[in-house]
């Protein structure tokens, strides 16, 4: 074997072996990618249970109730914890509205995001810290809370409670009519 095939064979050998590294390194950065993409969403679950136990917490449902309708017989201390649920809540969908508009959220998990936002934009005292906070958030942001804030001062306002029994004695009578 001369020198000038050892060379062509070692050449060929790197090449495969650059080819290889590259191919392996492209599977690993979409592994990467996945693995972030799930902890983000896990993260976001763990965020809204966050919320769902604060807003439920004995002590801090009737705040949450009372201020959600604007209820004017709320003392400061009642308006402040209020209104700092509603601030962490409004942060959070910012940020989430950033991850989508960088490419990092995809459509159907903000379309939830936005979901929610709408039901709370029917709720005047959200709608008020929505006006609160406006000029402190990301403008693109702030344009989809204003198209719901609008939307919701037009939608009946949500006796989630009346709506949860009416919704509950049509699936009771269901069960009792389909029986034997």
């Amino acid at each position: 074997m001369t020198l000038e095939e050892i060379n062509y064979i070692s050449q060929t050998i790197a090449a495969a072996a650059v080819i290889a590294s590259l191919v392996y390194l492209a599977i690993q950065t979409r592994q990467a990618a996945r693995n972030s993409r799930a902890a983000m969403h896990e993260n976001r679950a763990a965020t809204v249970l966050h919320h769902i136990d604060n807003m439920t917490d004995t002590e801090f449902h009737p705040i949450w109730l009372k201020g959600n309708s604007a209820a004017p017989d709320m003392s400061d201390a009642e308006i402040g914890k209020y209104t700092l649920q509603v601030s962490g809540l409004i942060v959070v969908w910012e940020e989430r509205f950033r991850q989508k508009r960088e490419g990092m959220l995809d459509e159907s998990r903000w379309a939830s995001s936005e979901q929610s936002i709408s039901m709370m934009t029917r709720q005047p005292g959200f709608r008020a810290m929505v006006a609160a906070m406006s000029p402190r958030l990301d403008a693109d942001f702030g344009a989809i809370l204003d198209k719901h804030v609008a939307l919701g001062r037009a939608a009946p306002f949500v006796d989630t409670a009346a709506a949860w029994r009416a919704a509950a004695a049509k699936e009771l009578a269901a069960t009792t009519q389909a029986a034997p």
